[in-house]
């Protein structure tokens, strides 16, 4: 099994760093190989996925495969526990000055037990402008052992300094088909229930097996597109927007307690339990205080949470209407809609709403995603969002 199994959908993308991996393998210097990615695609495509696939072979000591999945580095880089490969995913809004100059010192420093020191950086769009020219002066000339990966959704996020000083590499939605089988392979979904979660996640690996393996969201989907379907008045769409801004929060409470007590049990199972009386005062006071920074950091990810429920309740929005303009303008059959469990109410909603009220309604959507990360009232935000569908079917 190599590195690249789980990855659909980007051959293309595979096939050129697989030959970035062998031509830095090939050649007599590290200066043949670019040393700063740029990983661009829609949510879902697997930039961070194929980020770590790709630091993975770049590590990997296999002489014969590139990423060969089995050897220790493999295993260790895609595990987050190779101290070569540093993996940065903010729970934050801004990724801290502070953080992206600990990176820079840190891609000063050679490798300690790999070939290469390995820095990506998840939401590189969340980089402040001065963060980013911190940055701009360790890509300008980096190290020969130091590899630099920027994930975002488009190139536009980052400065155009940062950006020509990038090797670019776009990638592809995976088809509905292509996350099923992957469901149904990897994890043992049903055929039927992958196509359906598959298509519910618009292709969003993640999203479909969270679909696949837990019926109560499907439910809970299916219920909120409901109210939102059936909405009429502003009133209406001001108590539905507290009531989704309500089970977000509600939500990240939930599982940042069930992360809290899950990471706290394995770090203390590494470490030792802190009122174990066979360690000595110090030990007991440095496990404590480990597990403490650690749930302090979970509950640094809580906004995080929120804000990735409300971006998914955007894209169910998204797919609404969607299959409502395309019911309008009988671009599509009805067993081929997205949200087909809701095909009466899409079709009668089609006939209220005018095709060009569905387009407005659908940017509406992609502007309130593009706002969600900015540091706007939430509800305010789902309070405009949801009061324009009112409107828009009077």
């Amino acid at each position: 099994m190599s590195v690249w199994d789980d990855l659909i959908g980007q051959e293309q993308a595979i096939d050129i760093l697989k030959n970035a991996v062998r031509s830095s393998r090939e050649a007599s210097n590290s200066r043949a190989m670019a040393h700063t990615w740029l990983f661009t695609g829609p949510a879902g495509s697997g930039r961070s996925n194929l980020a770590k696939a790709f630091a993975a072979a770049l590590e990997c000591t296999d002489p014969h495969e590139v990423g060969c999945g089995n050897c220790a580095t493999c295993r260790s880089t895609l595990a987050g526990s190779n101290t070569d490969a540093k993996f940065l995913s903010t729970s934050k809004v801004i990724i801290p000055i502070e953080e992206i100059r600990s990176l820079v010192q840190l891609g000063q420093q050679a490798p300690v037990e790999s070939k290469w020191r390995i820095i990506i950086i998840e939401d590189a769009d969340r980089m402040a402008e001065r963060s980013s020219n911190l940055l701009l002066k360790s890509i300008e000339e980096p190290p020969a052992h130091t590899v630099w990966i920027l994930c975002t959704m488009h190139p536009s996020d980052v400065l155009p300094t940062i950006r020509s000083r990038c090797r670019h590499l776009t990638l592809a939605s995976p088809s509905v088909q292509q996350v099923a089988n992957l469901l149904v392979t990897r994890d043992g979904v049903e055929p039927v229930l992958a196509e359906q979660a598959a298509k519910l996640a618009n292709a969003h690996v993640g999203l479909a097996k969270a679909l696949a393996l837990h019926p109560e969201l499907v439910k809970a989907r299916s219920q909120l597109l409901k109210r939102i379907l059936n909405l009429k008045t502003v009133q209406e769409a001001v108590l539905l927007a507290d009531d989704i801004c309500t089970q977000a929060k509600s939500q990240s409470e939930i599982e940042m307690q069930a992360r809290s007590e899950s990471a706290s049990a394995r770090l203390t199972s590494q470490l030792g339990d802190p009122d174990d009386p066979a360690l000595d005062p110090r030990t007991r006071r440095q496990i404590r205080k480990q597990v403490q920074d650690l749930k302090e950091e979970i509950k640094r990810e809580k906004t995080r949470y929120e804000r990735d429920y409300l971006d998914r309740v955007l894209l169910d929005c998204l797919t609404l209407w969607r299959d409502v303009y395309a019911t309008s303008m009988n671009a599509v059959s009805v067993e081929d809609l997205v949200n087909f469990p809701l095909r009466e109410q899409i079709v009668a909603l089609a006939g209220a709403y005018s095709p060009s009220a569905s387009l407005k309604n659908m940017e509406d959507v992609l502007k309130t995603r593009e706002r969600l990360h900015g540091n706007g009232a939430l509800p305010l935000l789902f309070e405009a969002l949801l009061a324009g569908f009112a409107r828009a079917g009077r």
